[in-house]
């Protein structure tokens, strides 16, 4: 909602990494706590479970071929390959092992292949912007996962919020 003209270039970059046969994502109108919202993502019938099920996750190397030969602005290609480079040295760390033996599973799926390159976008049309945080929760439980049950937050996760201020929610 703050940004509205971000729609189409967010759109428009992630149509170009769509997978054949995939949904595209939309903007939806919503409420949260009885305010209005409009909230972004694949339609509620794409669920992550379904996807996983197609297959078993996606090698680092394949997604970052996939920004790599998208026809995006350089500037999105640049954030987006950033976001998920850090993603797999976070990856790497948890798993000791080197950045290209990494092999994503819940990120190997679409919807988190378009949230990093819907990130790329807002942050390449966004350049020179500054970017601050409040303490984040930092949850609670567990989740499971393609490694088991794993701990909120999960060990890639704790990863890469090294330095972040949290608050116990």
């Amino acid at each position: 909602d703050a940004l509205p003209e971000l729609e189409a270039p967010v759109l428009a970059a992630v149509a170009a990494v769509k997978p054949e046969g995939a949904p595209m994502p939309a903007f939806v109108a919503a409420t949260q706590a009885g305010l209005a919202a409009r909230r972004f993502g694949l339609p509620a019938a794409y669920t992550h479970a379904k996807a996983a099920a197609a297959h078993g996750g996606t090698s680092y190397h394949a997604l970052q071929q996939r920004i790599a030969a998208a026809p995006l602005a350089d500037d999105v290609r640049t954030h987006a390959l950033a976001l998920l480079a850090a993603l797999a040295r976070a990856e790497a760390g948890v798993h000791g092992t080197a950045v290209d033996a990494v092999h994503f599973h819940e990120l190997g799926d679409w919807d988190s292949l378009l949230d990093v390159v819907a990130a790329g976008a807002i942050a390449a049309r966004l350049a020179g912007a500054a970017w601050t945080s409040s303490p984040l929760p930092r949850g609670g439980g567990t989740v499971r996962a393609a490694h088991g049950l794993l701990p909120v937050p999960a060990p890639a996760t704790c990863a890469l919020l090294t330095g972040y201020r949290w608050h116990d929610d």
